[in-house]
């Protein structure tokens, strides 16, 4: 086993840590659900030479009581997303995936199509 995987699992934990206090401090409330979603570039039109969008799609919701549940499982969600989709970007270095802590269940996004403004 190599010598930095602890180390990786702990800044892993870190990172997971972090963004749960954010959404404590931007939501006001703990976050409930840890959702997986796998994401596109989808076109959006030719003006300004052409625009994307991300939309994403829900794959996995799992429900947490506490805060070490929400990590651990935010931990197992990246695991899992990293051996399907093998890197969190793909070559035009858009996200495949995303993971994030919410008090509802994975929804697709966006609700519309995004106007170009």
């Amino acid at each position: 086993m190599p010598t930095y995987a602890p180390y990786a699992k702990t800044e892993s934990a870190r990172r997971w840590l972090n963004r749960y206090r954010l959404h404590e401090v931007f939501e006001g409330k703990e976050p409930t659900t840890v959702c997986l979603h796998e994401c596109t570039s989808c076109y959006g039109g030719p003006e300004e030479g052409g625009w994307s969008f991300e939309a994403g799609y829900p794959l996995r919701t799992v429900c947490v009581f506490s805060k070490k549940q929400a990590i651990k499982a935010a931990i197992e969600l990246e695991a899992f997303a990293k051996e399907e989709f093998g890197s969190d970007k793909d070559n035009l270095g858009w996200a495949t995936y995303r993971i994030c802590f919410d008090t509802d269940y994975a929804k697709p996004y966006p609700v519309e199509r995004p106007h170009y403004e």
